[in-house]
């Protein structure tokens, strides 16, 4: 993507005002998109509200799996539980948004000193068309369908369970009785039996 991007950059004329000015807007608009992807993954969140468990690893985890294979089994489930932490979905993927909020200044900032203080402006449509490939890829775009179908697949598994509970249940109650006089036939020849042999 950076290389067609790059490509793209040697074909533009950037002393051109109107070149200048669509380079401009095209990266405002991915700084808009981004900020509106993390509006829409928190707002999902927090209309969803999820609150399965999530077990989340430790950015060190990877860094430490050396360690980890070494220590033994028992020392390694202990570090491995301790490198990990237990977050609720919603948690989870607020964290998410809030994470992409944040990483949009740095580069925001970047691109203000390239920009306006160096006269660069093709780190703009650059950083534009990598972001808004970024934004194309990212998980958060699921948010809201996920846990909405995951809440409607289980909200059909448990009608099926008690559906199917509830039929076997009635079943069994037919069975029941049935069993019952057999029961009774049988220990009433025992009895039989045992008072004739006295």
């Amino acid at each position: 993507m950076s290389l067609l991007s790059w490509q793209l950059c040697k074909r533009l004329n950037f002393d051109d005002p109107a070149t200048l000015l669509g380079c401009r807007l095209f990266y405002l608009s991915y700084q808009l998109a981004a900020q509106l992807l993390a509006g829409y993954a928190l707002r999902s969140a927090r209309l969803n509200d999820d609150r399965s468990e999530v077990r989340v690893p430790s950015p060190l985890a990877p860094l430490l799996s050396g360690a980890l294979s070494a220590a033994g089994p028992a020392a390694s489930s202990l570090l491995s539980s301790a490198l990990s932490r237990t977050l609720t979905v919603r948690e989870y993927d607020s964290r998410q948004a809030r994470a992409l909020r944040t990483s949009q200044l740095l580069p925001l900032l970047l691109m203000f000193y390239l920009h306006f203080r160096r006269g660069a402006a093709q780190p703009l449509v650059l950083q534009a068309a990598v972001g808004y490939h970024g934004l194309w890829q990212s998980p958060l775009w699921r948010v809201g369908e996920e846990s909405g179908e995951e809440s409607k697949e289980e909200s059909k598994e448990e009608e099926s369970v008690e559906e199917e509970t509830v039929e076997s249940g009635s079943e069994e109650e037919e069975e029941e009785p049935a069993e019952e006089p057999a029961e009774e036939e049988a220990e009433s020849e025992s009895e039989e039996s045992a008072s004739e042999t006295n």
